[in-house]
């Protein structure tokens, strides 16, 4: 598991010239219907390949197994449309979707996924 306390995205004191430095994993790349993992979601960055398909956010259960945080935090990702075709993101049980969830073709999305009980979570489209 994962344990988000205070700042989610820096550890230590990482700047340069004043602007806070994070660590960026490499992005998860999908290209076909899936079932996003709580660890995919993490790596904060999903480039979304080929035609149009569905990419379903883990259940509530899945997401609380995988990262440790208390109610009311929340963690920042985005998904980028590179190809002809739109993505969209389909609610998992117990871990529902606020705003539009279909991203465009070559457009990005930006999303906050908050916890808000036990094994509950809503992701907000952002941007």
């Amino acid at each position: 598991k994962l344990q988000v306390t205070g700042r989610a995205y820096c550890s230590g004191n990482n700047t340069v010239g004043g602007t806070a430095l994070i660590k960026q994993a490499a992005p998860t790349a999908k290209s076909t219907t899936a079932t996003l993992t709580i660890a995919e979601l993490l790596t904060k960055i999903i480039t979304a390949s080929g035609t149009s398909y569905t990419l379903t956010l883990p259940t509530g259960t899945l997401t609380d197994a995988g990262i440790v945080m208390s109610a009311d935090y929340a963690f920042e990702w985005s998904i980028i449309s590179t190809d002809s075709g739109t993505v969209t993101l389909g609610a998992g049980i117990d871990h529902t979707i606020v705003g539009t969830a279909t991203v465009l073709a070559g457009i990005s999305a930006r999303f906050s996924t908050r916890k808000t009980a036990a094994d509950t979570f809503v992701t907000y489209r952002i941007a």
